[in-house]
């Protein structure tokens, strides 16, 4: 179970980094502030990112979170399915 959540987090974080970034993103002009929502230019903003540790140069910050998310999927998962 634990290398089935560690599996879909894969998919999971990337997804969960790049909808916050386009639910907080705004462009905001001189008279309105309006969101910017479209997914390829917010995918390019995430994956241009600086993020630090082994795979930050190749991901960027897609994959930001991805370990504190699986400390709190593993032990979920094994008290859920023993």
């Amino acid at each position: 179970a634990s290398i089935g959540e560690a599996a879909a987090c894969l998919v999971r974080v990337p997804t969960e980094v790049v909808k916050a970034k386009m639910q907080t993103a705004t462009k905001t002009t001189t008279t309105t502030t309006t969101p910017t929502s479209r997914l390829m230019d917010t995918v390019r903003q995430v994956w241009k990112e600086e993020t630090h540790g082994l795979l930050g140069k190749f991901t960027g910050g897609l994959y930001r979170g991805y370990g504190i998310t699986l400390l709190r999927e593993i032990p979920f998962a094994m008290i859920q399915f023993p």
